[in-house]
């Protein structure tokens, strides 16, 4: 009788037991790990960057002023922007800013005869209609370093 009795004693559970649980974001010991702020405050900066680059992929992170060849970083100045601002900007016939509504122009490959006809066909068919000989045609664009 009393080998049953203990047995029934040990199976019934003893109820002041309990589970401990730790939660693993604040450690064994309850506590946040701290960060020194420079670290968060740069982390956070970071964070907020990557962001706007995930949401415009087209913005380039910076601009590039250098080159990676067999290893060695090689700055170009040719690389830098430059603005080019004309002395006279009122008279000047370039507008400083395009829209992005603005239509699209598409023109022809770029060659030596569209140049030429550019820069000097207006001048060459002024003179040749006022009676300019071919002499004085061909001396004008020598003079203009053509």
């Amino acid at each position: 009788m009393q080998c049953t009795r203990l047995i029934q004693s040990s199976l019934i559970s003893n109820k002041s037991q309990s589970i401990r649980t730790i939660n693993v974001a604040m450690g064994p010991l309850r506590s946040r790990q701290k960060i020194a702020f420079k670290t968060r405050y740069h982390w956070m900066l970071d964070l907020k960057k990557s962001k706007a680059r995930a949401k415009y992929p087209w913005i380039p992170r910076e601009p590039t002023t250098s080159m990676e060849i067999y290893g060695q970083k090689i700055v170009f100045p040719e690389m830098y922007l430059d603005f080019i601002v004309p002395n006279n900007l009122d008279k000047c016939e370039l507008k400083p800013y395009v829209s992005w509504k603005s239509k699209l122009v598409e023109e022809g490959p770029l060659t030596a005869e569209v140049l030429f006809n550019n820069r000097y066909s207006q001048k060459i068919t002024e003179m040749f209609k006022n009676g300019a000989s071919n002499e004085e045609i061909m001396e004008y664009l020598k003079n203009t370093n053509c």
